[in-house]
């Protein structure tokens, strides 16, 4: 029987979700990417800072990071966020112009890259009057070959709740129960930019002769990283809601690696660190 993974990076937590039975098995109900002529697509990207045009102070910090946890499973090369952050200050200070301000060709020099994604947060709105709450945001994203200096793709999409209280997913439920710091509007939130990263995701295609593997779903993940900072006896918490029966495990960057998570119900998987002394690692929110 072929094993079959899924990687999800959180921030700086990383889930895994893996099963024994065979990918065609394995059913998603997933939109259609947009069709691109293959010698347009890029194969090496880099994520670039999301732009924010709302008053939503680290939306669209949240929302890139959201979209590069999906976008690392295609079948592109990407590099990793943080060295792309690294590289950008560099750049920035050199050339004293911001990566936006720089050509694209230019930025991917420096990056070693040959393609770069962009994106732009559009729109935030959170209501939480009495019993009444809206909760949406709005993204566009666009993809861009360096190599022949042409856009390749843009999207935009958002998600919006309209609920009459603040509406909770089994997998909330769970983790609000096993961590009562967490705040349930701040679990909707982490639900929403999970869930519209995931959709502008699923619209952008995978090069040709490179096929994507097919794997486990995950429907949903949520962490307690943002009661950090974590010292010695704090417990680091994760949960998954996908597939029903498979093997979940976490890691915490490269410095903790396979931490076993439960099934706990049906598809909802949890797992947890307890924090010892000589433990040194920061958890980006």
């Amino acid at each position: 029987m072929k094993r079959t993974f899924l990687f999800l990076s959180i921030l700086f937590l990383s889930i895994s979700i893996s099963s024994c039975a065979p990918t065609g098995e394995v059913k998603k109900d997933t939109p259609e990417a947009q069709a691109v002529a293959e010698e347009e697509l890029p194969r090496i990207v880099a994520v670039l800072p999301f732009q924010n045009d709302t008053e939503e102070r680290g939306i669209a910090n949240q929302v890139r990071k959201a979209f590069y946890n999906h976008f690392s499973s295609k079948p592109y090369k990407d590099i990793e966020p943080s060295i792309v952050d690294e590289k950008i200050v560099y750049m920035e200070k050199s050339t004293g112009k911001t990566v936006l301000e720089m050509k694209p060709a230019e930025v991917c020099q420096s990056l070693g890259c040959d393609g770069l994604v962009y994106g732009r947060i559009t729109e935030y709105k959170k209501i939480y009057a009495g019993v009444y709450s809206q909760l949406g945001v709005e993204a566009e994203v666009w993809i861009v070959n360096t190599k022949t200096g042409k856009e390749v793709l843009r999207l935009k999409d958002a998600v919006r709740y309209h609920e009459g209280g603040v509406p909770l997913s089994p997998l909330g439920i769970i983790m609000t129960a096993v961590s009562t710091a967490m705040n349930l509007r701040e679990i909707q939130q982490i639900r929403l930019v999970s869930e519209l990263a995931y959709k502008l995701n699923e619209k952008i295609p995978s090069p040709l002769g490179i096929a994507a593997e097919d794997r486990p779903a995950i429907k949903e993940v949520l962490t307690n990283i943002k009661e950090g900072p974590f010292g010695k006896g704090k417990i680091i918490r994760a949960g998954l809601e996908g597939d029903k029966s498979m093997v979940a495990m976490f890691d915490i960057g490269n410095y903790k690696k396979n931490i076993p998570m439960k099934e706990v119900k049906p598809g909802i998987y949890t797992g947890e660190y307890l924090v010892l002394p000589g433990d040194n690692i920061t958890l980006l929110r």
